[in-house]
């Protein structure tokens, strides 16, 4: 799996007069706190993920999120072929559905990547939708799938 990471979400209000979408930090913290892990990453068709189209290959998932400064962040894991996929322009940009639970607050559903198709608050192709440099003088221990034995010595 290839590791991204991205800026998911960010408070404030977008979009046009007649499409306002205003994004508080009281809904990036309910989607941080009832985030499980594993949330599908699915390939955007005509605007959503349809319901009717329920066999979709797993192209990968966001294995974490977190907020700093009034941003969620995420981290993808994606298979190679979409990583490619995305350093080659097939997909400049994404979206990601969160939806309500049962206790009335938002949690990730999916993350949606956008081919042609922008996404509906406009503004964030620029701000928002950006891929992250992951910095690589850092190891986590999530990055490995087997047990890992440390040895200490003087």
């Amino acid at each position: 799996m290839v590791k991204k990471q991205v800026i998911l979400a960010k408070v404030g209000s977008f979009g046009s007069a007649e499409n306002v979408q205003t994004i508080t930090l009281e809904t990036l913290q309910q989607i941080e706190k009832n985030f499980k892990g594993n949330v599908p990453i699915t390939l955007d068709l005509q605007g959503h993920p349809q319901k009717e189209v329920l066999n979709y290959p797993k192209f990968g998932e966001v294995s974490n999120i977190w907020i700093e400064n009034d941003v969620l962040y995420g981290l993808l894991d994606l298979q190679p072929v979409l990583a490619n996929a995305i350093d080659n322009g097939f997909y400049n940009s994404w979206s990601i559905g969160a939806k309500l639970n049962t206790e009335n607050e938002y949690y990730l559903h999916h993350l949606a990547l956008l081919g042609e198709m922008p996404p509906a608050i406009k503004e964030v192709r620029e701000t928002i939708l950006k891929e992250l440099e992951i910095p690589q003088n850092e190891l986590n221990l999530s990055d490995f799938e087997n047990d890992i034995v440390f040895i200490f010595s003087k």
